[in-house]
């Protein structure tokens, strides 16, 4: 009965450190895209800066204007999708916590019920 105990204490100790595992490697993804939606409005404020300091020089140029205000709604649509993607990283990264949160109760009443 001990080695049986020590056994399935073992595999929910693995469980417990796999799933620790995945949610460090979630947490770590999440500042990463933190990080690259920060540089998106870093990018998008230096743009849209430059977009009126150049207005103001060629106004007379609508073609040039045309493209800034183009390359300005390319980045604000990568930062929709970074921000997006860091939203479905932020529900996925929940709902392993929760699971987690799930294992270890799961894993401590066997526990318990093994002593």
């Amino acid at each position: 009965k001990q080695w049986y105990q020590r056994r399935v204490r073992a595999a929910l100790e693995k469980e417990v450190t796999d799933s620790k595992h995945k949610i460090d490697e979630i947490s770590r993804q999440l500042l990463d895209k933190r990080d690259h939606i920060s540089s998106l409005e870093d990018k998008i404020k230096g743009l849209k800066s430059d977009k009126a300091q150049q207005a103001e020089a060629i106004l007379n140029k609508d073609s040039n204007i045309y493209e800034l205000t183009a390359s300005i709604a390319d980045i604000e649509l990568l930062n929709k999708n970074a921000k997006s993607e860091l939203l479905e990283l932020e529900v996925t990264a929940k709902k392993k916590s929760e699971d987690f949160e799930g294992y270890r109760n799961e894993a401590e009443h066997k526990i318990e019920e093994l002593q």
